[in-house]
């Protein structure tokens, strides 16, 4: 071997050695025929980008590339390289300064485009942002760590840039310095965190680093105080909580604190100490509580909380707050605090319940009674009770609850402590235990909806009592009752039987109800209420209590009461009483009208009057009683609570009830002729219809209604057992509402309603596929017109993505003849008086087409007319409205020149072609043909002539047009009568013609016989 030869071969294998020992990615150096490649870099104005070689660690020899500038959403460049692996590092354009980067791998196929977007990494805080507080890694799809830029500080956060490619997934990991492990945690714990830049990423991205600091929560309070904490865990369910440390502090108090890496809407503290009035309240993330008792013991509501401060009691048992035991059973009671629970907002549902006490009023021997030792709804004392019947016999027993102090309590104050009061004396919880000897005994109430709840319902009076009728539908042997204030358990008064009915004097209070059977004694607890109303002449100023004003029509009154109470609690998860302002005082006028309260929800105590106009002459009678409305469950549902607790009601449904008697109210009214208003009686404020099991999103409000526009609602899984609730509001009481709801071609259902009462039509069946045609028929009462005024909508459910109503005509007009009533679109059949020999031109106007009470601008209907002669179509369709007609913006359209002389009937179908669901819809209009007869009983316009008809029932004879025969033809059939006679009388009886001219027509073997003169003149 020469020299020369082996000097080559030394060099070639030292330079493999040398290419052994390097990385492997550095192996791959660019090689093979240029690519041209784009690299789009964001944000556009405010970074540049440099490109090396994936072996330029040092980013000392960029790359020749042509920057292209602003493309787009991205400031891009054009680089034309072989295959292999390079490095794009961004720099903020401002100052110059590096951001980082990363590498990308350009291949041999063609058009391949890269986006990199400047990411800045951080700890979303003001406290870690010295180099050292953390530390991280951020490592490619290939496990290699990212290029960083230079760290910066801005408002106290530090953030580190790097340039990322966008649609790769980046696995990071943080590490917190450990001096920072007693306020800071990492979240999740491994500290692992990730990052994917969408390619649609324009602006600068960000990375959260997953540290997060601890919630620290001090709360200070009396050591010799019981202070506790609790976590609600979902509705009535709570789990005690326990300090991480405590802090004894020199003036006699302990700061209690805790460390926890969630936030506090549930957190709760109590503090609680014998003849003190118990402190608590909801834990503010950064907020130090310090806990006083305050010098002020009282037990009623303080002015902040009045709106809920009806201040009662309700049990889990049942509608006659009796309970039946048999000796040796157990029952555990639960008892709340109502009507408004004490929580942290009225959507948080975070609840605080006061101390709650029992008192046996009679019967101690006959139950045990002793607290549940598991953790109470609330973190209340008392609350849960466990009770065993002893021995047959009957207990009474109350339960109530003392003054409590919230902080946080959202209503009435956020940041404040707010009280609220114990008990009413008239509010308490008072139940029956009958162990043994049991009845029951179906009492049919004579009250505003038949029924009794010893919780929802109370007997509001102005006078010595209210008089509770019952008629019962066993034989019974007495009825007595017995009152009881606070735990004062009062005589025991008769019920007085007339006619069947027994009238029980029922008095402020609990009235307990005992009704004996021969078998046993069942009891029923109500309560009652004396109170005050006034009426006020708003017109002339004066006003009465317990009595009326002079009062005269066309007077404006107005009907207000010292105190109402909230039929039905507010319950997490059960109950949402009075929601969106249900909640009213209610009085039918005379049997006929009712007049409510404006509507209210949590403030229904103090804001319930009625104002009215005085509109019926004479003597006025009230009878009332509370409507609301409630989001949830059943009435009653309350009663089912168990220690597992109540969810949170994602899916609630309105309830509907009447609740309670107001008391009876008379006044006159003089008469002074005035009248209520047509426009005012007729003239409606809202409707509402709406259907399924929510009324959330399935249905219509229609605010607009004098614009009397079609509505839409889109079927959905909700609406498996569908209902209706509809609700009127008119301006005036003075009217008859009805509303009138069909599928198009099937019956006609009516239900009536009254201003302002929402009211549900059960079992309604719901057909998907049909159209639904409402209609709200408004006939006033009392006015000089009496002409209902009618308000029609159509709800085309169709699928769960159609958006629009259809196919609707909103208007109809003729030139010629009126229409017997006017064009109502939720109807499909009207009858249209026109001359015999009318033309008519047609004007038109669908209905503006609706998406969640927006105007929608697809018009893409066609509307065609057929004219129809006894039920076959007379030529073919006329088209009115093209489909998509670009030129018809306002939605009207004409048909001129229509001529009727040949038709009895006209069809318009309207079709639509929106979401491509091709309905559609046909309106048909009878034509009743107005004809002019002579005195022959001959149309002299179209030539129509009459068949005589027998004498009616008064001796006249009635034309009709039944039959008609033109005129000409009657000519013709004339003198063929008389040819045919002069022939016949030239004929003998049995002779055959076989050829016979007639007005100059030769008829030949027809082979007719005449048999006769006789028969030929028949």
């Amino acid at each position: 071997m020469k020299k020369q030869t082996k000097g080559i071969v030394s060099l070639l294998l030292a330079l493999i050695m040398i290419f052994s020992v390097l990385p492997l990615n550095i192996i791959s150096l660019a090689e093979g025929p240029n690519q041209t490649v784009t690299v789009k870099v964001a944000p556009k104005a405010s970074v540049t980008a440099t490109f090396y070689e994936a072996t330029d660690t040092t980013h000392s020899n960029p790359l020749s590339v042509t920057d292209d500038g602003t493309v787009g959403n991205y400031h891009q460049y054009t680089l034309n390289v072989p295959a292999g692996q390079y490095i794009c590092i961004g720099y903020d354009s401002s100052d110059n300064k590096e951001l980082g980067g990363d590498t990308f791998t350009v291949t041999t196929e063609s058009a391949q485009t890269f986006v990199f977007v400047r990411t800045n990494i951080r700890y979303n805080g003001a406290s870690l942002n010295q180099e050292g507080d953390y530390t991280f890694t951020l490592k490619n799809a290939e496990d290699k760590e990212v290029i960083y830029g230079t760290p910066y500080v801005t408002n106290n956060i530090r953030y580190t840039p790097t340039f990322l490619l966008s649609n790769v997934n980046y696995q990071g990991k943080v590490t917190l310095n450990e001096k920072f492990n007693d306020d800071y945690y990492l979240n999740p714990s491994t500290g692992a965190f990730s990052k994917k830049n969408a390619v649609t990423a324009y602006t600068a991205q960000t990375v959260n680093l997953p540290i997060s600091q601890y919630k620290m929560i001090k709360v200070t309070a009396p050591t010799d105080a019981a202070t506790s904490f609790y976590k609600q865990e979902k509705n009535f369910v709570v789990t005690s909580l326990t300090p991480d440390s405590s802090v004894a502090n020199a003036d006699g108090t302990t700061t209690y604190m805790f460390k926890s890496t969630a936030a506090h809407s549930n957190y709760q503290f109590r503090v609680s100490k014998p003849g003190e009035v118990t402190q608590a309240g909801y834990i503010k993330d950064g907020n130090d509580i310090k806990v006083t008792f305050p010098s002020d013991k009282g037990v009623t509501t303080t002015n902040s909380a009045m709106a809920y401060d009806d201040n009662s009691v309700m049990l889990n048992i049942n509608s006659k707050n009796k309970l039946s035991l048999n000796v040796g059973d157990t029952f555990k009671l639960r008892a709340f605090r109502a009507a408004w629970q004490i929580v942290n907002t009225t959507t948080g549902n975070q609840m605080i319940e006061p101390d709650f006490h029992y008192s046996i009023l009679s019967g101690n021997d006959v139950v045990t009674i002793s607290p549940d030792t598991g953790a109470c709804s609330g973190n209340a004392s008392g609350n849960w009770l466990n009770i065993k019947a002893l021995k047959a016999g009957t207990a009474i027993v109350a339960i109530y609850y003392d003054a409590i102090d919230v902080y946080g309590a959202n209503p009435p104050s956020a940041e404040s402590f707010s009280r609220f009061g114990a008990t009413k004396s008239d509010r308490y919880g008072i139940f029956v235990v009958n162990v043994g000897n049991d009845a029951s005994v179906t009492l049919n109430p004579v009250t505003s909806d038949g029924d009794l709840d010893a919780e929802f319902d109370t007997f509001y009076y102005a006078g010595d009592n209210y008089n509770l009728v019952l008629k019962p539908s066993e034989s019974i042997k007495s009825i007595k009752v017995t009152n009881v204030v606070g735990t004062s358990v009062g005589s025991t008064k008769n019920a007085t039987l007339k006619d069947g009915a027994y009238s029980v004097p029922l008095t402020t209070g609990n009235n307990i109800i005992a009704i004996e059977t021969a078998n046993g004694t069942d009891y029923q607890v109500v309560r009652a209420r004396k109170i005050s109303y006034t009426i006020k002449n708003e017109t002339t100023g004066i006003e009465k209590t317990n009595a009326a004003p002079e009062i005269s029509t066309g007077d404006k009154v107005t009907i207000s009461f010292d105190k109402l109470d909230m039929p039905v609690p507010k319950f997490s998860g059960i109950y949402n009483p009075g929601y969106l302002g249900t909640a009213k005082t209610a009085y039918m006028l005379n049997d006929e009208f009712l007049l409510t309260s404006k509507g209210t929800q949590y403030d229904f105590s103090t804001v319930n009057s009625i104002s009215f106009t005085a509109n019926t002459p004479g003597t006025n009678s009230l009878e009332g009683y509370i409507s609301l409305s409630s989001m949830g469950s059943d009435f009653g549902a309350h009663r089912d609570i168990t220690d597992a607790g109540v969810p949170a009601n994602m899916n609630a449904s309105e309830k509907f009830g009447s609740f309670g008697v107001l008391p009876s109210i008379k006044f006159d009214v003089k008469d002074t002729g005035i009248k209520p208003s047509y426009e005012d009686s007729t003239k409606v404020t809202s409707i509402s219809v709406v259907g399924g099991l929510n009324t959330y999103t399935n249905g219509f409000n229609w605010n607009k209604v004098e614009s009397n526009n079609a509505a839409w609602t889109k079927a959905t899984s909700a609406m498996t057992n569908y209902s209706l609730i509809a609700k009127v509001v008119t301006q005036s009481y003075n009217n008859k509402i009805e509303l009138k709801y069909w599928y198009d071609g099937e019956k006609v259902n009516t239900l009536n309603l009254q201003s302002g009462i929402s009211k549900e039509i059960k079992d309604f069946n719901f057909d998907a596929d049909k159209i639904l045609n409402l209609k709200v028929v408004v006939t006033p009462v009392g006015t000089e017109d009496t002409k209902p005024v009618e308000y029609s909508y159509v709800v085309y459910p169709g699928t769960t993505n159609q958006k629009y109503v259809h196919p609707i005509i909103k208007s109809l007009s003729f030139s010629e003849g009126t229409l017997d009533k006017e064009i109502n679109y939720a109807d499909l059949d009207y009858t249209l008086t026109v001359d015999c020999d009318a033309t008519v031109n047609i004007d038109g106007e669908q209905v503006i087409k609706i998406y969640n009470t927006s105007t929608a601008a697809d018009m893409s209907d066609a509307v065609t007319l057929t004219k129809y002669k006894d039920g076959k179509a007379v030529g073919s369709p006329i088209t009115i409205l093209e489909k998509g007609l670009p030129n018809n913006p306002n939605r009207y359209w004409t048909a001129n020149d229509i001529d009727l002389s040949d038709a009895d009937e006209l069809k318009f179908n309207v079709k639509s072609y929106v979401d491509g669901s091709n309905a559609e819809r046909t309106y048909t209009i009878k034509l009743d043909k107005q004809h002019d007869f002579d005195g022959d009983g001959v149309c002299t316009k179209c030539g129509l002539v009459l068949q005589e008809t027998p004498n009616d029932e008064n001796n006249n004879q009635k034309p009709t047009n039944d039959i008609v025969i033109p005129v000409k033809l009657k000519d013709t059939l004339t003198k063929v009568k008389s040819e045919v006679e002069t022939i016949a009388n030239t004929l003998d009886e049995n002779d055959v013609f076989g050829s016979v001219t007639i007005l100059g027509i030769s008829l030949i073997g027809l082979g007719i016989v005449l048999r006769g003169k006789k028969e030929t003149d028949e």
